[in-house]
C-alpha cells in the first residue's frame, strides 16, 4: 500500500517495524552500539529508542569507524561530506542502495506540487565552478544535468556582479524552468533583479510552476518576494544531506516528517532536532542531534497521515543567546528589517556577546535614514527585553558560507557555555 494512503494506525506501524529492525542490527552489527549495549546490559529482545544515546556530530567524528557495520565493506561505501553550516563538516558513509529511498522521498513530496521527474529544473545552489574538478568529473557533472535536465547555478558568483548576474537571468529565460530549487536566499536574488528591473516574471519565465527552497531557512519575507514577483506556489523542504528530505509540505503548506523514513525528536529547551533514519544501515544515524531547531506538531488538520513539522526555526548558531539564559529565533530577529527593503539591500546579524549584537547592511544609498535606524535599535532593544545593543556597519558585500549560502543571523557565542 502507497504510504500516503495508509491511516495513521498503519503508518505508525509501519514505522515502529522499521525502528525495531534498525535498533536490533545495529545492536547487533555496529561496534558502537554493540559495545554500549555491552556496557549497560540491554536486553536485544526489549529495545527501545529512548535507550539509545543522543549523539552530535563531534561523537560520529570521533568514532566514525565504529559506526560502520561488519557486514558492509568500507572500501565500497559512499563517503558523504556534511555541508558544514554549523562549523563542524564530517564524513559519513552510504550504501548507495540505501540512498536511493532518501531520492524516492524527494520525488514523493514534490509530485504533491504536480512535479515530476524530468520536469525542467533550475537548481540554485553552492557548486564553486572555480575548483578544479578532473576533467572526468566535469563531464559526469554536465551529463547528469542533461539527464536530469537540470540548469545548475552557482551561489557563490549568482551576484559577483550585477552584469553576471543579469546573465544569469537570461540564461534562466532561454531554459524556461518549470520550477526553481534551492537556497532561498539566493533565489531571492534572482526574484529582486526580477521586480527591481521591471520585468514580468510569468513573460520570462512562462513555464513556471512552484519555488522549491531546501538547504536553508526559508523565511517569510522571502516566501512573500517569491509570491509577488514568480506569482507560483512556493514549497519549503526540510532535509539534509545525511537524512535526504526530512519533512515535506502539502499543498495547503503543511510541512509534514517523512515517517516511513525517520524518527524526529525535539529535546531541551532549545528545542533542538534529533533525528534517526530508518533507512541507513551501513551507518546507522540513530537519535542524531543535527544542530538544527525545530517544532513539532500533530497528526491532524490534514489529509496525509503524517505528523506536522510546525515549524523549522533554523541552525542552533542562528538563535541568539540571552543573559538570561533564554535564545532569540532567528526569525524574530530578521522582523526587525522587515519591509526596509527600500533601504536595504542585504543584510546580516552577528551576536559578538550577550550584550551585542553587530549589523551589516549593504545600503541601497549611501546610509540609512536616522529614523530607520532607530526603528531596528527600538525592536532589537525591545524583543531582547532590553539586553541586546545594536551596532550598524555598513559594507559592499555580505560574505556567503563555503558552500555558498547566505546566513541572516549568525551567533559567536557557544550555546552551551553562553561565551
Amino acid at each position: 500500500m502507497a504510504v500516503e494512503h495508509m491511516t495513521r494506525g498503519e503508518l505508525e506501524r509501519l514505522q515502529q517495524r522499521k525502528l525495531q529492525k534498525l535498533l536490533r542490527y545495529a545492536v547487533l552489527h555496529v561496534p558502537f552500539y554493540r559495545n554500549y549495549a555491552q556496557e549497560h546490559h540491554w536486553d536485544i529482545d526489549a529495545l527501545s529508542l529512548e535507550q539509545f544515546p543522543v549523539l552530535d556530530k563531534a561523537a560520529f567524528r570521533s568514532h566514525e569507524a565504529e559506526f560502520i557495520s561488519d557486514e558492509y565493506d568500507r572500501s565500497r561505501l559512499e563517503c558523504c561530506h556534511t555541508s558544514g553550516s554549523t562549523g563542524e563538516p564530517f564524513c559519513f558513509y552510504s550504501d548507495p542502495k540505501e540512498r536511493t529511498y532518501t531520492y524516492a522521498t524527494f520525488w514523493r513530496g514534490l509530485a504533491r506540487a504536480g512535479i515530476r521527474p524530468g520536469d525542467k529544473r533550475v537548481w540554485v545552489k553552492g557548486i564553486d565552478e572555480t575548483a578544479q574538478l578532473p576533467p572526468v568529473a566535469r563531464c559526469r557533472r554536465k551529463l547528469w544535468s542533461m539527464i536530469n535536465r537540470c540548469l545548475l547555478v552557482d551561489a557563490h558568483f549568482l551576484t559577483v556582479s550585477p552584469e553576471h548576474l543579469a546573465r544569469t537571468v537570461e540564461n534562466i529565460r532561454r531554459y524556461n524552468p518549470v520550477y526553481f530549487h534551492g537556497y532561498a536566499a539566493s533565489i531571492a536574488e534572482i526574484a529582486r533583479w526580477v521586480k527591481e528591473s521591471g520585468r514580468d516574471a510569468r513573460s520570462l519565465f512562462p513555464s513556471l510552476r512552484a519555488v522549491v527552497s531546501e538547504s536553508e531557512k526559508l523565511y517569510p519575507e522571502q516566501r512573500e518576494l517569491f509570491e509577488e514577483v514568480f506569482r507560483v506556489p512556493v514549497y519549503e523542504n526540510y532535509g539534509s544531506v545525511e537524512f535526504g528530505m526530512i519533512a515535506q509540505p502539502d499543498t495547503d503548506g503543511n510541512l509534514l516528517l517523512n515517517e516511513d523514513h525517520i524518527v524526529a525528536e525535539s529535546t531541551g529547551g532549545d528545542e533542538e532536532a534529533v533525528i534517526t533514519n530508518l533507512d541507513s544501515f551501513a551507518f546507522p544515524f540513530i537519535r542524531y542531534k543535527n544542530g538544527d531547531r525545530i517544532r513539532l506538531g500533530g497528526d491532524q488538520g490534514h489529509a496525509l497521515p503524517f505528523r506536522r513539522l510546525n515549524m523549522v526555526l533554523g541552525r542552533m548558531t542562528e538563535c541568539l543567546k540571552l543573559p538570561s539564559g533564554g535564545t532569540l529565533q532567528a526569525f524574530a530577529i530578521t522582523s526587525a528589517v522587515y519591509n526596509l527593503s527600500e533601504w536595504i539591500r542585504s543584510y546580516q546579524f552577528i551576536q559578538t556577546d550577550l550584550e551585542h549584537l553587530k549589523l551589516l547592511v549593504v545600503p541601497c544609498r549611501e546610509k540609512l535614514p536616522e529614523d530607520v535606524v532607530r526603528k531596528i535599535s527600538a525592536y532589537i532593544h525591545d524583543v531582547s527585553g532590553g539586553t541586546l545593543q545594536t551596532d550598524i556597519e555598513y559594507v559592499t558585500r555580505i560574505p556567503l558560507t563555503k558552500n555558498g549560502k547566505r546566513l541572516f543571523v549568525i551567533s559567536q557565542i557557544d550555546h552551551q557555555s553562553g561565551r
